[in-house]
């Protein structure tokens, strides 16, 4: 079938011998797992075929008011609400593309002042197009070079929801 030429294509034997193997793979197969099936082994294998990025740490909630800047521009009110030590959801309306590098400046309780990072877009909950439903309207963006102050700082902050 032309459509499905290009899906992926794994295959879970219930045998681990060789020959089996290499018979499975010269079928077509694009990755074999044997049973008993390890789960992250699964996940890893799932995301390497379909080129996504497994997450290994797990995401906590928030409430922290947000700052974004385009280059000088001027700023963007947000609201950062799901958080990790790679990045965060931000709700906004003030969407960019994926790939946009945007200065981020979160005020975090506690702190005087803000904290700062250069931020690119990795995803995008478009109203129009809601890929995660959990979300409101907003994206996803990842810390790019973080200092340590603003790294140490997420990581406390993480460490302590974490732990509630």
């Amino acid at each position: 079938d032309p459509f499905l030429a290009d899906t992926p294509l794994a295959l879970i034997a219930t045998s681990s011998h060789s020959e089996n193997l290499d018979h499975c793979r010269s079928a077509g197969c694009d990755a074999v797992l044997t049973k008993p099936i390890d789960t992250q082994q699964l996940l890893g294998t799932i995301c390497q075929l379909l080129d996504i990025e497994l997450r290994g740490e797990p995401r906590v909630l928030v409430d922290l008011p947000a700052r974004l800047r385009l280059g000088e521009g001027r700023l963007h009110e947000a609201q950062a609400i799901d958080l990790n030590h790679g990045g965060v959801f931000l709700h906004t309306l003030w969407l960019k593309p994926v790939e946009t590098r945007l200065k981020l400046s979160l005020f975090l309780p506690g702190r005087e002042g803000s904290l700062s990072c250069l931020v690119e877009v990795v995803w995008v909950n478009h109203p129009e197009w809601i890929k995660a439903n959990r979300l409101p309207v907003g994206m996803g963006v990842q810390f790019i070079d973080p200092d340590e102050t603003f790294k140490y700082a997420i990581d406390e902050l993480y460490t302590s929801l974490l732990e509630d």
